[in-house]
C-alpha cells in the first residue's frame, strides 16, 4: 500500500493517511493504528482533510497517545463535513470535547 511504501522509504517519520469515510491510517516506528469514521450527515466536505490533520498535529505537538490524537482529529472533521465552507465549519477545541463525550457512532472502514 502507499503507507508502507512511503514508511519503507522514510524509516524515520511517521506516517498519516486520512480515508474519508472508510477512517484514517497512521503508522510510526513500526506500529499501525487505525481509526474509522464517524457517522455524520455530511454537507460539505472541503475542510474535512485540514481540519483533522490540524488537530492530529496539534496532539503530537503536545504529545499525546496516537489513537487517543485519531479519535480526537476525526471528531473535529466529522463536526466540520456537517457545516457549509472551509474555515466556518473547523470546530472549537471544546465543541470537540464534548461531541467526544456524546459517543457518536462508528462508521467500520477496516
Amino acid at each position: 500500500t502507499l503507507l508502507h511504501g512511503l514508511t519503507a522509504k522514510f524509516p524515520e517519520a511517521g506516517m498519516i493517511v486520512t480515508l474519508g469515510e472508510r477512517g484514517s491510517v497512521f503508522e510510526e516506528n513500526h506500529q499501525t493504528y487505525h481509526q474509522d469514521a464517524l457517522v455524520v450527515e455530511t454537507v460539505d466536505t472541503t475542510a474535512a482533510g485540514d481540519t483533522y490533520t490540524g488537530y492530529f498535529v496539534a496532539g503530537l505537538m503536545q504529545g499525546k497517545d496516537p489513537k487517543e490524537i485519531m479519535k480526537f482529529a476525526t471528531t473535529a472533521a466529522a463536526i466540520a463535513v456537517t457545516r457549509c465552507g472551509a474555515a466556518p465549519s473547523i470546530p472549537s477545541r471544546q465543541e470537540v470535547e464534548a461531541m467526544c463525550d456524546t459517543g457518536m457512532e462508528i462508521r467500520k472502514g477496516w
